[in-house]
């Protein structure tokens, strides 16, 4: 969830996450904590190739990713999202800087995941 919204100054609420800031690394949500092997190697896949991202942590909710890093002796998890506005709504506001960062960053890290790379992941289940 975008957190900057208009009219809600810092002291309301602490702005985690904003609009056009770039897609979000999940830290923690209520649901899970993510492999922090593979979340650091998202970082290091937004670092190199110059994507801009934000760390959010979210201490109620959740996500999918909460059962799915529970199957079987365990995925390798980690939650991106594109920060929006008002998601509980009929309507959401999202910018569409951070849509193309989240696509730049899922393709970037499918090129970096490579056959020793995913044994590294499951090696630290």
């Amino acid at each position: 969830m975008a957190t900057d919204t208009p009219g809600i100054g810092d002291t309301d609420i602490a702005a985690r996450t904003k609009l056009g800031k770039g897609p979000v690394i999940g830290f923690y949500d209520a649901s899970m904590i993510p492999h922090t092997h593979f979340r650091d190697l998202v970082v290091q896949v937004a670092e190199e190739n110059n994507i801009p991202f934000q760390v959010d942590v979210m201490p109620g909710g959740g996500t999918d990713a909460g059962k799915i890093h529970l199957f079987r002796q365990g995925v390798p998890s980690v939650v991106l999202g594109i920060p929006v506005r008002y998601i509980h709504d009929h309507t959401g506001i999202a910018h569409f800087d951070d849509y193309q960062n989240a696509l730049r960053l899922l393709a970037a890290l499918a090129r970096a995941i490579d056959g020793s790379t995913l044994e590294k992941l499951k090696d630290n289940l």
